[in-house]
């Protein structure tokens, strides 16, 4: 599979290399969205600078994604002063890319799925125009992401139980904001028909990922870029793995104390303590570095939710399907629902090294907002 049909041929590059910068040729938008993987792509592209640039790529930003920038144009989860200085720096780095004199240029950020149609537009305009344009969507089971967006959104404060939350997105409650953020990022047929009214369905390609296939996302790029596939390893140490049960109802215990010590500051006419979202995934590190016991539960959709998503993910897949984007991958996996979906609420009991774990987190980064 060829990313474009037409490709210069070397007497043409190496002619223009002399003339000096030009405009890329090509452009590859990798929009995620969030847990599909993109860690990976961007541990890839990042850690592989120099040796990707030998081959006229160039990754656009000088982190594993330019996420300020990016959240900046979105305007999710940015705002004042910081949304300022992310424009800002989205402009720097569309430009410098636009002016690279690299045949190709890629972005990978999975905040990128949280723009609208004017933002989506202009990103595309900002990085050269939708001509030669590839708009990358990796995706999988939405029965897969409701548990991994759970565990996020618990690290980022939510107090909702797994089961309790679920209903609530599928639902659409108006409360909590986590749900209209998760339909932002998961709408995935949604997110297709976007992209493709900007670029072409044709160059929107669709990466379906197969959970027993764990080099499928970088062989697929590789392919994409016309790169050999060894040519872009991730580093190993870059992990974004997902909370265990038991992590998670630790730090949602957590989150509902802290909440309630916060409330009964406000009722005494004092100021709330400050953790911001930051913080927060900074103390959570410290519990992802550790290893999880042989017992630990993984964390699967709730079974009462199973019939419900699984209408919802065969509806999705029957508009990706119509909408004329390249897919690459057995795009049925989508439509499934895992047979071991979680019949209890979760577990009641964590060990004391976890505990300890958790806290010592927070002790760090409280010591460091003092440094």
């Amino acid at each position: 599979m060829k990313l474009f049909s037409g490709r210069r041929d070397r007497s043409t590059a190496e002619s223009d290399a002399v003339a000096g910068p030009v405009a890329p040729t090509r452009r590859v938008i990798h929009i995620g969205p969030h847990k599909t993987g993109t860690t990976t792509v961007q541990s890839a592209f990042h850690h592989n600078r120099d040796a990707i640039a030998e081959r006229g790529i160039h990754y656009v930003g000088p982190r594993l994604q330019p996420t300020q920038a990016v959240k900046a144009m979105t305007g999710v989860g940015s705002s004042g002063q910081t949304r300022e200085d992310g424009k800002r720096e989205w402009a720097e780095l569309a430009d410098k890319a636009r002016h690279s004199g690299a045949r190709d240029i890629v972005i990978s950020s999975e905040f990128l799925c949280e723009a609208d149609d004017d933002v989506a537009r202009q990103i595309v305009a900002d990085l050269g125009g939708p001509a030669d344009t590839r708009v990358v969507i990796t995706l999988r089971p939405l029965a897969s992401i409701f548990p991994s967006q759970w565990q996020q959104f618990v690290q980022s404060s939510t107090t909702m139980a797994l089961d309790e939350w679920t209903e609530a997105v599928l639902d659409h409650a108006e409360q909590p904001t986590t749900v209209g953020l998760f339909w932002r990022r998961h709408q995935h047929d949604e997110l297709v028909r976007r992209w493709a009214a900007i670029v072409g369905p044709e160059n929107v390609t669709v990466i379906v990922l197969d959970s027993r296939d764990k080099g499928q996302i970088i062989r697929e790029f590789a392919r994409l870029l016309d790169l050999p596939e060894d040519l872009l390893t991730p580093v190993s140490e870059v992990t974004n793995r997902s909370l265990t049960w038991e992590e998670a109802e630790a730090i949602r215990a957590f989150n509902i104390e802290f909440a309630e010590i916060n409330a009964r500051r406000a009722e005494n006419g004092r100021p709330k303590l400050p953790l911001n979202v930051d913080e927060r995934l900074a103390a959570w590190r410290h519990v992802k570095r550790r290893t999880p016991e042989p017992d630990e539960h993984r964390i699967t959709l709730p079974a009462t939710a199973a019939e419900r998503v699984a209408a919802l993910s065969n509806s999705i897949v029957d508009n990706i399907v119509a909408s004329g984007a390249q897919l690459v991958g057995d795009i049925d996996l989508l439509r499934q629902v895992p047979a071991d979906a979680n019949e209890a609420a979760g577990p009641t009991m964590v060990s004391t090294e976890l505990a300890s774990r958790l806290a010592n987190g927070l002790m760090l980064q409280t010591r460091r907002r003092k440094d």
